[in-house]
């Protein structure tokens, strides 16, 4: 009997610069829970903003040089443009 494939999810982290309108996408998948995978690998983020994270499956904030950070679990893939390169 074959086991049942395992849900993959996208951490997905967003940055928009504000001056340039610029937008960097890059995503990391994960299988499993998302709440047991956020505290495990997301202890950058303090703990207000990991149960946001897994309550809302979004958080965002304004770094200090005025960039718009998102991070966010989605159920699929989007398209990745991290740093000057072309989308992939």
């Amino acid at each position: 009997m074959s086991q049942p494939q395992a849900q993959v999810w996208f951490l997905t982290t967003t940055l928009n610069f504000p001056h340039d309108r610029d937008e960097w996408t890059k995503q990391e998948p994960f299988t499993g829970d998302p709440k047991r995978w956020v505290y495990r690998n997301c202890a950058k983020l303090s703990h207000k903003q990991q149960e946001e994270l897994i309550r809302m499956k979004k958080v965002g904030w304004k770094d200090h040089n005025g960039v718009w950070i998102t991070v966010q679990i989605l159920p699929h893939k989007v398209p990745t443009k991290w740093g000057t390169a072309m989308p992939v």
